[in-house]
């Protein structure tokens, strides 16, 4: 009895190490607050999915404006008109590159679109190493790992109802000066 205990607590304690204890609070999608328009201009909220460990940059007409971390959002507040917002990669040994086609908004004065860039969420099972069980015999250790598959992120259009969803499990980075 003694062995299975200790075959429980062995693998209850390698389930917390890995799976961590921070949660967010739970938030509703009507709770959110959402920003309006200044007076004659339109607001871009930009928002990234989960399961993205990367860090992006945005660039509105190749002017750097915000950089996006995992789990995160920004409203940008823009003139009435045409922009190409593209998204570069910022990690030491690809930075600069596009990790998504250039999206193209058209926006009008007055106006609150919602734009979240996502890719194919790719799962996979690593081997970490093993567990002693106690009896001299051991067990594997398997970890997993969800990421984006490289070439699969894209800008997609998200309805208000939407994207307060995703801003409910996001932060807010705000845009650079």
């Amino acid at each position: 009895m003694n062995q299975r205990r200790f075959i429980l607590w062995t693998w209850l304690f390698a389930l917390a190490a890995l799976t961590g204890c921070a949660t967010r609070g739970s938030i509703s999608p009507d709770a959110v607050v959402l920003q309006d328009p200044l007076p004659g201009q339109s607001l871009v909220y930009l928002i990234r999915a989960p399961y993205d460990g990367l860090v992006i940059r945005v660039q509105v007409n190749g002017k750097p404006l915000v950089t996006l971390l995992p789990d995160s959002y920004t409203a940008l507040s823009l003139p009435a008109g045409k922009y190409v917002l593209t998204a570069l990669n910022t990690s030491l040994f690809a930075s600069d590159t596009l990790v998504a086609p250039p999206l193209e908004v058209s926006v009008l004065p007055d106006q609150r679109v919602f734009y979240a860039i996502a890719g194919v969420t790719e799962r996979s099972v690593g081997f970490m190493g093993f567990i002693p069980t106690g009896s001299g015999g051991v067990m594997p250790l398997l970890s997993h790992k969800d990421s984006t598959a490289a070439g699969s992120r894209s800008w997609k259009e998200y309805t208000e109802l939407d994207a307060r969803g995703l801003i409910t499990i996001s932060r807010l980075a705000l845009p650079e000066r």
